[in-house]
């Protein structure tokens, strides 16, 4: 096994571990479309009227919203992360890559979940 698929499978899982956190644990997505003025696309008028105090996700508020597979595949971590691993893959060209990848990958965000949480009991 070469070292640099290794390095490439390391590099690609960070990468989607750090789309997954700010797409599922973060509200960055919205507040750059807002700060952009996109607030027609993707209906964040809509999300931001809705989710005063009510506490839902984005991804959760695009899935009730429609419903359809699309945003289905916006909602889950772990389909999310099986495209976000295969965009890695592809550029790189191997398919260990997604494999490693996508498995370190979800042991890393799942592990970083569990410490957030963690950190909010106490």
């Amino acid at each position: 096994m070469d070292f640099n698929l290794i390095g490439y499978a390391l590099f690609n899982s960070l990468i989607s571990v750090f789309v997954l956190v700010i797409w599922f644990e973060t509200n960055a997505f919205v507040e750059y479309l807002r700060s952009f003025y996109f607030l027609k696309f993707l209906r964040i008028k809509e999300y931001e009227e809705r989710d005063e105090g009510l506490g839902v996700p984005y991804p959760d508020f695009l899935e009730m919203k429609s419903g359809n597979f699309l945003t289905r595949l916006l909602a889950c971590p772990l389909c999310l992360g099986v495209w976000v691993n295969i965009a890695g893959a592809v550029c790189v060209g191997s398919v260990f890559v997604f494999f490693a990848s996508y498995y370190l990958s979800l042991i890393f965000y799942f592990f970083f979940k569990y410490l957030m949480g963690r950190s909010d009991e106490q």
